[in-house]
């Protein structure tokens, strides 16, 4: 719907304001009009808009805490998200293996277990889970992983429960400087 009004008029941007949930849904929560800003106006406001969230949110993350980063970076401490998925009615066998010392291997080995979970919808709950790891680094991940695969006692756990893993996931992560785990 725009339109010239005369040759040499500024081009006037009808603005429909979004519903905000009030009564009324023509009202906005802005208190500025906008309709019938000009179009260099309308993009003059909405890039200094952008450029002000921008640079806010820069200098927010530099004053709350700016080392933050800098030292887990300098840490190298990483999380690992595994997903295993089994063979059809192989997960019981996983979880008792898991539950009986499996677990207790990781941290012989300097990895520390911070959760373990079966998801709870279907499919996936029948042949699925999910475990987080904690680690000093990926190189200490890497050594801890070999220590762990070279481990007569795991090697006999595997033999005595075997389970077929149709899918295994591995991430790495570090957590943001925003999250509890940091």
């Amino acid at each position: 719907n725009r339109e010239r009004v005369a040759e040499n008029a500024p081009l006037v941007i009808p603005h429909p304001r979004p519903y905000n949930g009030r009564s009324n849904p023509t009202e906005s929560f802005s208190s500025t009009p906008t309709r019938g800003i000009t179009e260099e106006r309308h993009m003059g406001r909405k890039s200094g808009s952008l450029v002000a969230v921008a640079v806010g949110a820069f200098l927010a993350g530099m004053f709350v805490n700016p080392y933050r980063t800098a030292d887990a970076q300098a840490m190298n401490h990483v999380y690992e998200l595994r997903t295993y998925t089994t063979e059809e009615g192989q997960l019981p066998t996983l979880l008792a293996r898991f539950g009986g010392g499996e677990t207790a291997l990781f941290e012989k080995h300097g990895m520390t277990g911070v959760g373990y979970w079966v998801p709870v919808d279907e499919p996936e709950s029948a042949n699925t889970l999910v475990y987080l790891l904690a680690h000093e680094s990926r190189e200490a991940a890497a050594a801890s992983w070999r220590a762990f695969g070279g481990d007569p006692e795991w090697r006999t756990m595997r033999t005595a429960q075997p389970v077929t893993l149709t899918n295994l996931v591995s991430v790495f992560m570090s957590p943001t400087d925003f999250s509890p785990a940091n």
